[in-house]
C-alpha cells in the first residue's frame, strides 16, 4: 500500500510535469484543453500505480526533470532577445539554475529504474543541438554535468544498503550487452505473438530463458557474459545480413510488440496484484464485469493511442518545416533593417501556420514573465474551464515583438527536447529486450507533441468549416 501510494503520488508529478511541458511548448487554451484530456486518458501510467513496478514511479521523477530542462531552454530563448539590456546574462542564469535544480528528480529517477538514463541522454543531445543554435555552451556543459552527478547520487542507496545488509550479497545484474543480445534473438520466453492469426510464437527480441542460462553458467561472472553475448551478437547479425526477410520480419514484429500494445502490459502486470486477501484480478476474464470493462478500455486505448502518435508526428513534421521556414523569415527580417528582434522563427509557434492558421490556438504563444515551471504568472482564461495559468487564444502576441521571439525559442526548445527524448528511447529500444512496458514514458512524454498536433488539426477542421458557411452565405 506505501509503495501504491508513493506511485500515486509519482503520477500526479508527472501530470503536472506534463502541463507544464505543454506551457513551455507554446500550448493556448484549446491545445491546453486537449492535453488535459490526453493526459486524463493515458490510464496505462495509472494501473501500473498499483503494481509494485519503478516504470511508473520513475516516470514522474523523469518528466519533472524534463520539464526543467524545458524551462532552461525557455530562459536561453528569452535572454537572447536583442533589444533588452542585461536580458542574455539573466537569462544564461534562469537557465543554469534549472538544469541544477533538475539533478534532483533525475537521480530519483535512475535510483527507482537506471533506463531512465535515456531522458538524461536525449536531454543532453537536445541541449546540443538548442546549444549550437544559440551560441550557448555553458547550458550544454552544465546539463552534461548534471547528468553525471545524478548518475553517481543514484548509486548511493544501494552501496548503503549493501554496506549495511552485514555481508548479504545481493548478485551481479545482467550485463548490458547480454541484455542487447536479448533485444536481438529468438528464444523460448515469457511472451507469444501470433501475425496474421498464424500459429503463436515467441516474441521476437523478448526476454527468454537463454539470459539467465548464461547468467548462471558464467557463474555471475560479468567477462564471460560480455564475450558470450559479443559471440551470439555477431552471429544474430551475420544471420539478418544472411536472410533481410527475416531481419524486415523480426524488427517489424518487434516493433508491434512494443509500441501497438495500448495498453503497455499494464494490465498484465495489474493482473499479478493481489488484495490482502490473496485474490488476484483477472482482466481478460469476459465472465466478469472487470474483464468486459477492461476489454472495452483495451479498444478505447486503442484508437486514443493511434490518435496521439499520429498528431504527435505530425507536430513534429510540422515544426520542423516551420523552423526552417520560420529561420528564413527571421534572416529576411534582419536583412531588411527590422528593429530590435530576431523575428519569430519558432518551430512550435508555426505549426498552426502549417495548417493556415495564425490564431489556430494551438501552438505559437508563451508569456514573458512565466511562473515556475512555465506557466504564466498573469494569464487568465476566466469562464473558459482552463486553469489559471494558461494563456488565452486571443492575446496572442504581436508578430516581431520580444515576447513572441523569446516564446517561439522557448517553443523550438521544448519541442525538440521532447521528440529528442522520444527518439532516444525509440532507438534503444529497437536494440534492447523488447517490453511494452519500457516504452511507456517515451509514449507519455509524446502527448504534449500529440496535444499540439490535434490543437492545430481542430483549428484547420474549423476554420475549414466556417470558409464553406461563408461561402454557402455567400452563394445564398
Amino acid at each position: 500500500m506505501v509503495f501504491q501510494l508513493l506511485s500515486v503520488g509519482a503520477n500526479e508529478l508527472a501530470v503536472v510535469s506534463l502541463m507544464a511541458l505543454g506551457a513551455n511548448l507554446g500550448l493556448r487554451e484549446r491545445g491546453m484543453r486537449v492535453l488535459w484530456v490526453l493526459v486524463a486518458l493515458c490510464l496505462p501510467l495509472y494501473w501500473l500505480a498499483a503494481f509494485i513496478y519503478g516504470n511508473a514511479m520513475g516516470c514522474g521523477f523523469a518528466l519533472a526533470f524534463v520539464a526543467m530542462q524545458a524551462r532552461a531552454m525557455g530562459c536561453v530563448g528569452a535572454g537572447g532577445v536583442r533589444g533588452v539590456r542585461g536580458s542574455a546574462a539573466g537569462g544564461r542564469m534562469g537557465a543554469l539554475a534549472w538544469i541544477v535544480a533538475s539533478v534532483v528528480p533525475l537521480a530519483l529517477a535512475l535510483c527507482i529504474k537506471a533506463t531512465f538514463v535515456l531522458f538524461a541522454i536525449g536531454a543532453v543531445l537536445a541541449w546540443v543541438v538548442f546549444g549550437l543554435s544559440r551560441l550557448a555552451a555553458a547550458p550544454v556543459v552544465a546539463c552534461v554535468a548534471v547528468v553525471a552527478v545524478a548518475h553517481s547520487l543514484a548509486g548511493l542507496p544501494f552501496q548503503a544498503l549493501a554496506a549495511s545488509s552485514e555481508g548479504y550479497e545481493f548478485g551481479e545484474a545482467l550485463t548490458t550487452l547480454n541484455h542487447l543480445e536479448l533485444g536481438l534473438r529468438m528464444g523460448r520466453g515469457e511472451f507469444y505473438v501470433s501475425v496474421d492469426e498464424g500459429e503463436p510464437t515467441f516474441a521476437p527480441g523478448g526476454w527468454s530463458e537463454h539470459a539467465t542460462a548464461v547468467w548462471a553458467a558464467s557463474g555471475e561472472d560479468a567477462a564471460v557474459q560480455n564475450a558470450t553475448a559479443a559471440h551470439l551478437l555477431a552471429a544474430d547479425l551475420v544471420g539478418f545480413a544472411q536472410d533481410p526477410a527475416h531481419a524486415a520480419w523480426f524488427f517489424l514484429v518487434k516493433l508491434a510488440t512494443e509500441w501497438a500494445d495500448p495498453t503497455y502490459q499494464s494490465l498484465y502486470y495489474l493482473s499479478m496484484s493481489g488484495t490482502a486477501w490473496g485474490v488476484r484480478a483477472n482482466p481478460a476474464d469476459l465472465g466478469s464485469p472487470l474483464g468486459i470493462a477492461c476489454t472495452a478500455l483495451t479498444f478505447v486505448l486503442d484508437g486514443y493511442q493511434s490518435v496521439c502518435f499520429v498528431a504527435a508526428f505530425g507536430c513534429m513534421v510540422a515544426g520542423c518545416r516551420g523552423w526552417r521556414h520560420g529561420r528564413r523569415e527571421a534572416q529576411a527580417a534582419l536583412a531588411a533593417g527590422a528593429p530590435g528582434d530576431e523575428g519569430c522563427g519558432g518551430a512550435a509557434c508555426v505549426v498552426a501556420r502549417a495548417v493556415g492558421s495564425r490564431d489556430a490556438g494551438a501552438l505559437g504563444e508563451a508569456s514573458a514573465g512565466r511562473g515556475a515551471w512555465g506557466s504564466s504568472a498573469s494569464g487568465d482564461s476566466s469562464g473558459s474551464g482552463v486553469p489559471r495559468g494558461i494563456p488565452d487564444v486571443g492575446a496572442a502576441p504581436a508578430s516581431g515583438s520580444v515576447a513572441e521571439t523569446a516564446a517561439s525559442t522557448a517553443s523550438d526548445g521544448t519541442l525538440l527536447l521532447l521528440a529528442a527524448i522520444f527518439f532516444t528511447g525509440f532507438g534503444c529500444y529497437l536494440l534492447w529486450e523488447a517490453k511494452s512496458v519500457y516504452v511507456l514514458p517515451f509514449a507519455v512524454v509524446a502527448l504534449p507533441l500529440g496535444a499540439a498536433g490535434m490543437a492545430a488539426a481542430l483549428s484547420w477542421l474549423e476554420r475549414m468549416v466556417r470558409a464553406r458557411a461563408s461561402r454557402n452565405g455567400l452563394d445564398g
